[in-house]
């Protein structure tokens, strides 16, 4: 458990009742961590300034040998991409006059120490992306283009002017596919993909590996040389997959219009396994559960942060009269949904996966058809049958040290659990 967040000072020390923490840590979770909790804590009138910088100094006395981010002195492309890498970053941000920041599981972190300069962002980009996008931002013109450094890692790069001069913003992905292992992605969830026919989701919010996790399942399906496999997606960073099977890449806005067009020419190609990077439409959605009804595999991407939360919303898109129908076509194709979540490392450096699964057998089916969700949530958080919540993997992170208190507590749905098991983790930090 780390000992220098604030939230764990105070459980550590009895200076306010528990209820108290944990409406003003609720506060800060709506903000979406963007305020202070000792701002919070002073401004509800929890602790007096006087204690909060007691425990500002306790808090910077402990942090005196928790490893913090390396700077990185070199500013060109590969260090700080190789250190961006080993951090575990989904996206490396360059912009000039500010410092060369690295956004992991959702926050940013510094990789200079000072802000980079005119030049040397302009060098980063001849670097990375050649003088020809040199030439494009001068004339005004933002670029987007895919990049790739050998023996590091590929990704998207966008880079565009603003009032300070020029900033890139790249999107890491890994030069090769992940190994499933590697990605956190659970054995249930990839024995659903083989035995086939049915529909998988896989839910993230934004930066949550949700692309990776897919280029993974695509290099794992690609494995079986009998296989057609249709990948539908906006992205183009993903890596090839490694394996036999015949794999037919279509990006939207480049090799079809958008996603309902290509949904529409992907079924009357009869895939084995269809691979769909997002379902942005209840059309989309309609048409996905309609592939996944013919018999084949359907491996969607969708944006949520709870399974039954994606489902509400996907289910609700419909019109009222139309979404009984939608929620029978759900319960008779969905085989598992699985969403991950990125939380920063607790020491600084690097991130760590947490999981939601569920494996849809008759009782969460039945669930499904009469669109109660909240009991979708229960079933969950009971875990029967191979299927956990999001609460229980945070649980397990927090337990083993590897999360805060704080990065837990923002994300659990059952928040007294987190407080209870901060509370009597406290004395035996000694």
């Amino acid at each position: 458990m780390d000992d220098t967040r604030l939230g764990s000072l105070l459980l550590e020390n009895p200076l306010m009742r528990e209820e108290d923490l944990q409406r003003c840590l609720e506060i800060q979770a709506m903000t979406g961590g963007a305020k202070p909790l000792g701002q919070i804590l002073v401004e509800e009138g929890v602790v007096s300034p006087q204690t909060l910088e007691q425990l500002l100094a306790l808090q910077r006395e402990r942090r005196g040998g928790v490893e913090m981010p390396i700077h990185v002195a070199d500013r060109r492309p590969e260090p700080l991409l190789r250190e961006a890498v080993a951090q575990g970053a989904t996206d490396l941000l360059v912009s000039e006059g500010r410092a060369v920041c690295a956004r992991v599981g959702g926050t940013l972190r510094a990789l200079t120490q000072d802000p980079i300069s005119s030049p040397e962002t302009w060098d980063f980009v001849r670097a990375l992306l050649g003088a020809d996008a040199l030439d494009q931002l001068a004339a005004g013109k933002p670029m987007r283009r895919q990049v790739q450094v050998p023996g590091v890692c590929r990704g998207r790069a966008v880079v565009f002017r603003h009032s300070e001069g020029i900033a890139i913003n790249l999107r890491i992905q890994p030069e090769t596919p992940r190994r499933p292992e590697e990605s956190g992605l659970p054995g249930g969830f990839l024995h659903t993909i083989d035995e086939g026919r049915g529909l998988v989701l896989l839910i993230g919010e934004g930066r949550s590996g949700r692309s990776s996790n897919l280029a993974t399942v695509l290099d794992h399906v690609a494995a079986d040389p009998g296989r057609m496999v249709v990948v539908l997606d906006e992205s183009f960073e993903w890596p090839a997959p490694r394996g036999g099977a015949v794999v037919v890449r279509r990006r939207v806005g480049v090799d079809t219009s958008d996603y309902l067009r290509g949904l529409e020419c992907a079924l009357r190609e009869e895939p084995d396994v269809l691979i769909v990077g997002d379902v942005p439409s209840p059309e989309a959605f309609e048409l996905v559960a309609h592939a996944a009804e013919g018999g084949r595999t359907v491996v969607a991407g969708m944006r949520g942060t709870s399974i039954s939360g994606a489902l509400r919303r996907a289910i609700q898109a419909f019109p009222p009269l139309e979404r009984r129908r939608m929620q029978s076509a759900l319960a008779s194709v969905l085989r598992s949904a699985l969403l991950v979540q990125m939380i920063p490392e607790r020491q600084g450096r690097g991130q760590v996966v947490a999981t939601e699964f569920l494996l849809v057998e008759e009782a969460a089916r039945e669930y499904l058809r009469e669109g109660a969700l909240d009991q979708v949530q229960l079933y969950l958080r009971v875990g029967q049958r191979g299927s956990w919540s999001l609460d229980r993997s945070l649980r397990e992170h927090l337990r083993a040290g590897r999360i805060s208190f704080q990065d837990a507590f923002a994300r659990a749905d059952e928040k007294t659990q987190i407080l209870e098991l901060a509370r009597t983790a406290a004395p035996a930090r000694g």
